[in-house]
């Protein structure tokens, strides 16, 4: 009778912890180098621009952008440059090089359970830097940013 229990037990446990383990598909599709390609649409948080955004031109998208940049603030200006990532190297140890031009931050990442987000943190000075995922193939990356003046769309190209 013991053993029976014990042995129950052992195999619930395996269970529980072998699903604990199981990762999002993306997790494998993000490991690589990827550049950026392209931005939009840029969905504006202001009244005046219309919900439809999604329909304009990629260069109607980046007037809308930069509009509404020059009229932003200081520290808008200085949120929005932090999200503006011209690179990623995703590694499987789990580090990752996010790439802002000339300028390369060392990270270590994180993936959420469903996949569409996922966390960097910083190794020099434990800053956190998110990438809300839209999509991801083999090919392409999509993200979203969500910054004070609305959320930018912007994809990336694998590189091989």
């Amino acid at each position: 009778m013991k053993n029976s229990v014990r042995l129950l037990f052992f195999v619930i446990g395996i269970t529980f912890f072998g699903s604990c383990s199981v990762s999002h598909v993306n997790n494998k599709l993000i490991i690589g180098s990827w550049k950026y390609d392209k931005i939009g649409p840029f969905i504006s948080n202001n009244k005046n621009v219309k919900a439809k955004t999604d329909s304009l031109s990629e260069e109607q998208s980046l007037n809308e952008f930069k509009k509404g940049y020059q009229n932003a603030g200081k520290d808008q200006k200085r949120a929005l440059k932090e999200t503006m990532y011209s690179g990623f190297l995703f590694k499987d140890d789990k580090t990752a090089i996010i790439s802002f031009g000339q300028k390369d931050i060392h990270t270590v990442w994180k993936m959420n359970s469903k996949g569409n987000n996922i966390v960097m943190k910083d190794t020099a000075t434990s800053k956190k830097y998110i990438v809300h995922v839209v999509s991801v193939d083999s090919i392409t990356l999509k993200t979203e940013s969500e910054v004070l003046l609305g959320k930018l769309q912007r994809s990336f190209k694998k590189q091989k």
